[in-house]
């Protein structure tokens, strides 16, 4: 089946429309200018509520922007990413940060129909939908996963489920009833935007990552959500992804100082 969206508004519900969807923690700082978007959680050092969104800088001042944004994380202490497409402006941008010390990592935008993600169930895996009853064992999953401490995640994992916009949907997995991994999704207007998942170290390989991605799959189309998008690590998560059917839309990268 073919995609509902054209792949220019796949990368908009993929890179731009989750911006929206933010559960700020009370000390997330969000800097919002064309072309440009930055966000910092000091509370959150380990997590993705630390980003840089841009592509495109003036080539007299690029150097120094950098290093002035590299710097300000590096104070605090913050693991952060700077986000770029496909084309981006100086040419030599990514070089550029390079130089600053971040780590480079590929990936791509990645979309899927709902319709056409059908996934068989493991005998071994459940997948839980999150409420604040199991929230302590997703917290778990996600930090074990992450290889990142518990305590922070916590009060943003349970500010994400008292969100009155009720559009974060979480998912636990389990291996024989133990917690296993963790994912999320948004439901925004025309598409569930999929993140954040991983598996516990020593059990992957099993299934997990796929049987979350079902759960999800199944959850976005009792909304009546078309299209799943996400961004996928080109080593790690996107061989999955293709497996599954989903496609890829177009390239992008990430710096980062961890």
């Amino acid at each position: 089946m073919p995609l509902p969206l054209s792949p220019a508004d796949i990368q908009y519900e993929a890179l731009i429309a989750p911006r929206n969807a933010i559960v700020p923690c009370p000390d997330t700082q969000i800097i919002e200018k064309p072309g440009f978007w930055q966000i910092m959680t000091p509370s959150l050092p380990h997590g993705g509520m630390n980003e840089v969104c841009c592509d495109e800088l003036p080539e007299n001042e690029c150097d120094e922007i950098v290093a002035q944004i590299v710097a300000n994380y590096r104070r605090l202490n913050l693991q952060f990413r700077w986000t770029v497409g496909p084309v981006v402006k100086p040419a030599d941008l990514g070089e550029r940060l390079l130089r600053h010390g971040l780590i480079q990592s590929d990936a791509f935008v990645m979309a899927c129909s709902i319709d056409n993600l059908t996934i068989a169930p493991h005998p071994r895996i459940a997948v839980r939908r999150v409420d604040l009853s199991i929230v302590d064992e997703f917290t778990y999953a996600m930090a074990r996963g992450w290889e990142m401490p518990a305590e922070p995640l916590d009060a943003f994992h349970r500010q994400i489920l008292a969100d009155s916009r009720g559009i974060h949907h979480l998912f636990l997995a389990t291996w024989d009833g133990q917690p296993a991994g963790a994912s999320a999704y948004i439901s925004l207007e025309r598409s569930a935007y999929m993140m954040g998942g991983v598996v516990i170290k020593e059990l992957r390989g099993q299934g997990i990552y796929t049987q979350l991605v079902a759960a999800r799959a199944a959850h976005a189309k009792e909304l009546g959500l078309p299209i799943a998008t996400t961004v996928a690590n080109a080593t790690t998560s996107a061989p999955v992804l293709r497996r599954l059917g989903f496609s890829e839309i177009c390239s992008s990268r990430s710096y980062s100082n961890r």
